[in-house]
């Protein structure tokens, strides 16, 4: 049977993760942490309602947890800082969370029997915290950036956070979005005439590849001539533009190689084992055709048409065809030997297709490079 064994380090974080669940919160309240030891001091107290620990934990950290909050609720100045409403929310939405969390723990209640509630003007503190960032984000917008607009949907995301759908944020996100987001033209990508209709698989390719990336990076918009019809996108910021320099297909190279196989073999006779002696010469025919190209990775600035980054991506495609023939015993010769018996010489693949294998590692490379530049944005 197979022994299953934890990482130390995962033993570790579950080992302090049940340390933590099981606190009786006095570690907690001896930090000045109330509003923490109140919590672990309630949780304590319902799997084990006549926990010593946590009975006296929760009677002294409550009311010092109480007194902590409601102080931050009056001292936040929001008047040079209308932000600060987010600190008074936050405030009143601890001291309601200790109450319901109390109320519901019967051997909590026992000990804070009457826990204080503000229901009322947590929600009146969530409006004006979702206000004051509505407000800051009406702001950013006004200045049309996109570190403007990065800030401005920080903003709408933190008041529809504290107000779900407040005011007109639903209209307001995908604007200030837009005006962040970094919009790249992917330009069609030039590829020699004779191999025209490989353009699509290449282009294809490529917008597999953007449009992954554009998820993993919300503030980057890749899209094609099309899409960008079509979206009504008029003003890129940047092209994306791709273009085969050279594709070239070498001469067929045709190696031959002869091996003298030797064996022996055992055979009956007249009802004797007789050892016989069997050789055969063995050649392998190999064909190999070399592709090679480089193609023009370049990032354009839409306004300047100056030159962001470029990069000569060079590549090679290797087609390799085997077979064999043989001369004398085949008894000589091994399994494998054998099954390349069986090939014949073959003709290359057509152009187009060795251009569609020079295209993965373009490709491969091409993607990493883009990856590496757009880090930043």
């Amino acid at each position: 049977m197979k022994k299953l064994y934890l990482p130390i380090f995962s033993m570790s974080l579950l080992m302090a993760l049940l340390f933590q669940a099981c606190s009786s919160g006095k570690k907690s309240l001896q930090r000045g942490d109330y509003y923490t030891a109140s919590l672990q001091a309630v949780e304590r107290l319902r799997s084990s309602p006549t926990n010593t620990k946590a009975q006296q934990t929760l009677s002294q950290s409550y009311w010092m947890a109480l007194e902590n909050l409601l102080r931050q609720t009056r001292t936040a100045d929001v008047n040079s800082n209308p932000l600060n409403w987010e600190q008074i929310a936050d405030s009143y939405y601890k001291i309601n969370r200790l109450d319901r969390e109390i109320r519901t723990a019967p051997a909590a209640l026992k000990i804070i029997s009457d826990p204080k509630s503000y229901v009322s003007e947590e929600n009146q503190a969530r409006e004006k915290a979702a206000e004051a960032r509505y407000q800051a984000g009406k702001k950013a917008m006004q200045l049309n950036t996109r570190e403007s607009g990065k800030q401005a949907y920080e903003h709408f995301l933190k008041a529809d956070g504290w107000v779900s759908g407040y005011k007109d944020i639903v209209q307001l996100l995908p604007q200030a979005k837009m005006m962040a987001t970094l919009k790249v033209l992917m330009q069609p990508i030039g590829v020699p005439n004779n191999f025209a209709p490989t353009t699509d698989f290449f282009q294809n390719r490529m917008r597999t590849f953007l449009e992954d990336y554009r998820r993993g990076n919300e503030f980057v918009m890749f899209f094609t001539p099309q899409e960008a019809q079509q979206s009504g996108i008029c003003c890129p910021d940047q092209y994306l533009v791709m273009n085969f320099d050279e594709f070239s297909v070498g001469n067929m190279v045709n190696n031959n190689h002869t091996t003298t196989l030797k064996d022996s073999v055992k055979k009956v006779v007249n009802n004797l084992s007789v050892t016989e002696f069997v050789q055969a010469d063995f050649t392998r025919h190999e064909q190999i055709l070399i592709s090679t190209g480089i193609m023009d990775l370049r990032v354009v600035d839409a306004k300047t048409n100056r030159v962001l980054m470029q990069d000569k991506i060079g590549s090679e495609f290797q087609w390799k065809h085997e077979w064999a023939s043989f001369k004398g015993d085949a008894r000589a010769l091994k399994a494998e030997q054998s099954k390349l018996l069986q090939q014949k010489a073959s003709q290359p693949p057509a152009p187009q297709d060795l251009f569609v294998g020079f295209c993965d590692p373009i490709f491969n490379r091409a993607t990493e490079r883009l990856r590496q530049f757009y880090r930043s944005f």
